[in-house]
């Protein structure tokens, strides 16, 4: 038989996957029209055939067990080649079917197929009506098949039109999600000068519903003249790029600083516009701390001259101090080594000496005390330790106390840092608790453990109540309860988690919360793992 190779089967390949019928699996889709062929003609098989690039895949079958063809002993493959309805009053006996191994193995005779066609007119495959004893096909036969192959091509213009409308709606996601992507706005204007397409970015700068609006509403008079003025040198839209910046109104009214990019291009017998707007109001406050930094870094400079004339006057100071000092109690002792005194001249000159030595002292006391005031107070403390292993036995603890949880570590099996191990200690066993508290018995409490060079972070997971957006802002307040924990009987001071978070940020940490009611709650926490920082007292615990 001669082989489906032509461009005609490339064609026919590529409708079969463009529908999505290439697949090994039965299609019940088929499964009426097979059931209906048998019925009308009284016939032992009915069967639907789809042609694919290594046989044909029978789709639907009745009266008989079959998954894939050969071309070489496919009805199906002759009837495609032929393109018309195909009978045959007695196929064992019919030079075209006689080989074909499934026609001896059923013992097919009489038998008639029909081609079924894709909506866009591709032969795909066949319907074939067959039975074990010979019959003659009369016309009315072939009007029936006619008939049954309308109904099939309904079928398959169904799933043509459901493919289609996949292709669309995932080319449209596609299409959103490409210019969701963005980071910057990126508005679509059409030539009325209405927004037509939007992507996130722009939702969230500018606002939502932005279908439609005026671009003369969203951005200020001053850049819509700048605008204006460069598409009248270009006398066109389609001409013309733009790169400015200015502001645009939100809709609330608040005005933000943006980097404008537009460019016009020809749209059909009109013209579009595409306008990217980036937000510069962290850059120009950036700018604005930069310049205030450099004045602070002056000013921290002038600082550091005037300390270090401070410093050498100092110096100065206390080397005359101690130089004039010095110079009287050489003296007056030379005066009482080399002379022959009274006993009141030599008290006289013990007494200056002793004045000059109590100066000195004063003066060493008083750069001590400085030197004292300078220091501070560790609120921590702070040591190197194994996190890792400081969660295994704090998990290892609550397993043991409560036998109707299952606890689960998950990450690396060491992770250091510099913390003070008592009290984040106690932080865990407050989440903890949180999570036995607020969970059903049985139910699974996991901790998952990450690090990276800077931080560390404890994820505490329960498969309890869950918070509500509400709750989840009041959450480490201290002595904050959910009403709905009160009416559920649950006991509490309330102060466990708002014990967590000051222990979190007297590290220099943060602490988050992520959950949904019915879905559980996650506390995440974040260490820095070098924690000099730990040292000195934090603003947050200043609270």
């Amino acid at each position: 038989m001669e082989q489906l190779n032509s461009v005609d089967e490339a064609q026919r390949l590529a409708e079969v996957a463009r529908l999505g019928l290439g697949t090994s699996e039965k299609d019940s889709r088929f499964d009426p029209v097979t059931r209906l062929a048998s019925r009308i003609f009284d016939y032992d098989f009915a069967a639907i055939g789809i042609i694919t690039a290594n046989g044909v895949r029978v789709a639907s079958a009745q009266g008989a067990d079959l998954d894939y063809v050969d071309h070489d002993s496919s009805i199906t493959s002759l009837i495609v080649r032929a393109n018309t309805i195909v009978t045959s009053t007695d196929a064992r006996n019919d030079p075209r079917f006689a080989d074909m191994e499934h026609v001896l193995h059923h013992d097919v005779r009489a038998l008639i197929g029909a081609p079924i066609r894709s909506r866009r007119g591709i032969t795909i495959g066949a319907l074939v009506v067959a039975d074990t004893a010979p019959h003659v096909a009369s016309t009315r036969d072939s009007l029936l098949l006619s008939d049954l192959i309308d109904i099939l091509d309904n079928s398959i213009s169904a799933i043509d039109a459901e493919v289609t409308h996949h292709v669309l709606v995932e080319t449209r996601t596609l299409e959103t999600t490409i210019l969701d992507s963005i980071s910057d706005a990126l508005l679509v204007v059409n030539s009325s000068g209405a927004v037509i397409q939007s992507n996130g970015a722009a939702d969230k700068l500018i606002g939502t519903h932005l279908y439609g609006k005026p671009i003369s509403d969203i951005l200020t008079e001053d850049l819509r003249n700048s605008l204006a003025r460069q598409i009248v040198q270009k006398r066109t839209i389609s001409e013309f790029s733009y790169r400015g910046s200015g502001k645009v109104i939100q809709d609330s009214g608040k005005k933000i600083p943006v980097e404008l990019s537009a460019t016009g291009y020809p749209h059909g017998s009109s013209h579009q516009m595409v306008l990217t707007l980036r937000d510069i109001t962290d850059r120009m406050r950036a700018e604005q701390v930069a310049e205030a930094a450099l004045l602070a870094h002056r000013s921290a400079h002038a600082d550091l001259l005037r300390t270090n004339a401070q410093q050498t006057g100092l110096v100065s100071v206390i080397s005359h101090e101690f130089r004039t000092a010095l110079t009287g109690m050489l003296a007056f002792s030379e005066l009482i080594r080399d002379n022959d005194l009274t006993v009141e001249e030599v008290k006289d000159f013990a007494n200056d000496i002793h004045t000059d030595a109590q100066r000195l002292s004063r003066m060493c006391n008083e750069i001590l005390n400085a030197s004292t005031l300078e220091a501070t107070k560790a609120p921590l403390a702070a040591a190197e330790i194994d996190l890792a292993n400081l969660v295994r036995m704090i998990v290892s603890r609550r397993q043991r106390a409560h036998t109707n949880y299952t606890f689960h570590i998950a990450g690396p099996t060491h992770i250091t840092i510099t913390a003070d191990a008592d009290k984040l200690t106690q932080a865990l066993d407050n989440l903890l608790d949180n999570a036995i508290k607020y969970s059903p018995p049985r139910s699974a409490i996991t901790l998952t453990l990450e690090s990276s060079d800077i931080d560390a972070t404890i994820a505490v997971t329960d498969q309890g109540f869950g918070l509500d957006d509400s709750d989840q802002k009041l959450v480490f307040e201290r002595y904050w309860r959910s009403e709905k924990n009160t009416d559920r009987g649950i006991n509490g001071t309330g102060s466990g988690l708002a014990i967590v978070r000051t222990i979190v940020e007297l590290h220099h940490g943060t602490i988050s919360v992520r959950s949904a009611p019915r879905k559980g709650t996650t506390f995440t926490i974040r260490l820095p793992r070098c924690n000099d920082k730990a040292l000195a007292p934090p603003q947050a615990a200043a609270r």
